[in-house]
This record gives C-alpha cells, structure tokens and sequence, in this order.
C-alpha cells in the first residue's frame, strides 16, 4: 500500500512530468524571512539551494556585522527589506505588525528610510529597495505609497487566488509557506508541501500563467536538520525535472 506521502511524491513528479511533455519549464523563487545574524540554519539553506538564488529578508535594525560577512561577493543571494526591528507594536488583543495604522507616520517613514539606508550600505549592489512587511501585515497606506518611501516593490502572502495581485507598485508574493503557524512555526512536513506545489503548478497551468514564478517562503531558524534533509528531496526533484530558479531582474525589475 502506498503511503500518502509517497503518493503526494508521486503526484509531484507526475505533474513536473507533464510541464516537461509541453516543453516548458516552471519557474520558481525562495524568500527567507528574519534574517538578520549568520547562523548553522542559515548556512544550511544556503548549502540547500546551492546556485539558486535566495532572496533574503533582512531585518535592517538588528543586524550583525557577521550577517554581511556570511555573504561573499557574488553569491546567488539578494537582500531585501524585512520592516525595521521586527517589534509588534500592535494593540493589545490585535494581531502583530510593526506598523499599524495607529503609529505616526514621522516614525513609520524614519525606520523605513533608515532601514533601507543601513541595508544599501552593508549590501551594495545586492539590496533590492522592496519591502517586506514582518507578519505581511502594515497599515495599507505604506502599501499604497510605497515608491515615495523609497521602495521599488513589496512582497508579500499571495491573496487566496495566488495568480492574482493587490495592486501595489512592483507586488510579488509568496505562494507556499513552509511554516505551520498553526504549530509554532514547524515545517508543514513532505505530503502537504507536495500538495501545494502540485496545486500551484496546475494553476498556472489551467489558467495558461505558465511562466508565474511561484514564490516559496521559509523561515531558516525554525527549519531542523530533518527537515533540510526533506527540502532537499524537493529540490532534488525539481533539477530532474530543469525547473528554473527565477532571477532578481525577473521578479523586481
């Protein structure tokens, strides 16, 4: 009898299989958040991806010299702007967000200039001006005047229907997030992420979006050394098959 997981495995290379028959590639992007120290978990989903490229989501306010050394010139990564401090100043009962409506805009507009000032500096040539809300979540008026403040694009949670947008300037989101949040965070395990990337290649296959990116997030401190080991049987799987690892210029022209 054959396990689920094998099955969903199956389904997976069944569909990759499929892309292959119409002669066409599909295209994926990696965003990890909460970047802001070098550690083992960071160092290992660099090993994982290897030549593809990861786009990092720094956290400008508290980062560490030891961060900007881990990434030597020419490394297939690319920093973007992960909010200020990562500090909830929700109110009480709210769900968290660094930014929400209620706080001044003289201070919303300080740390983000800020932000991109200290990232521009410690990144040169490799910090992308996008933001990156901590828990995809600020007040809508950030969004909407995001080239004023000195931004180039957002990222991110895709809406329900992934193909579609919110409609802010340069928007590209994730797709899949590996984390259950449901669980503190843990890896949403093998069957269920098979699932999901079998479930958004047919989107863009039924809906002819073929060459949509779609957008994997994950969260490198939450991430154990078992599931490393299970990512890298996706990725893996993904070779096999010539899937093609999008490009900074693709997503954040």
């Amino acid at each position: 009898m054959v396990s689920n997981c094998a099955a969903a495995l199956q389904a997976l290379d069944d569909e990759l299989y499929v892309w292959s028959r119409m002669r066409r590639r599909p295209c994926f992007w990696w965003r990890d958040d909460d970047a802001y120290h070098d550690s083992l978990a960071l160092q290992s989903l660099r090993k994982l991806l290897e030549t593809q490229f990861l786009f990092l989501a720094v956290i400008p306010g508290l980062l560490s010299v030891d961060l900007v050394r881990m990434i030597e010139p020419g490394a297939p990564v690319r920093v973007l702007q992960h909010g200020w401090a990562h500090t909830n100043h929700a109110a009480s009962g709210e769900n968290p967000s660094e930014f929400p409506p209620h706080r001044p805009l003289g201070a919303i507009e300080r740390e983000l200039r800020a932000g991109q000032a200290i990232l521009s500096g410690a990144f040169p040539g490799i910090f992308h001006r996008v933001f990156v809300p901590p828990w995809h979540r600020c007040a809508n008026w950030i969004l909407r005047d995001a080239v004023r403040l000195g931004f180039e694009g957002i990222s991110l949670q895709s809406p329900l229907f992934p193909l579609l947008k919110r409609g802010y300037p340069g928007e590209t989101n994730i797709d899949i997030d590996l984390c259950d949040w449901t669980c503190n965070g843990a890896f949403i395990g093998t069957e269920r992420l098979a699932v999901l990337l079998v479930r958004a290649l047919k989107l863009r296959r039924d809906w002819q979006q073929q060459d949509t990116p779609v957008g994997i997030l994950s969260h490198h401190a939450l991430l154990t050394a078992a599931d490393f080991g299970s990512l890298s049987v996706f990725l893996q799987l993904l070779r096999c098959h010539n899937a093609d690892w999008t490009e900074t210029q693709t997503l954040f022209p």
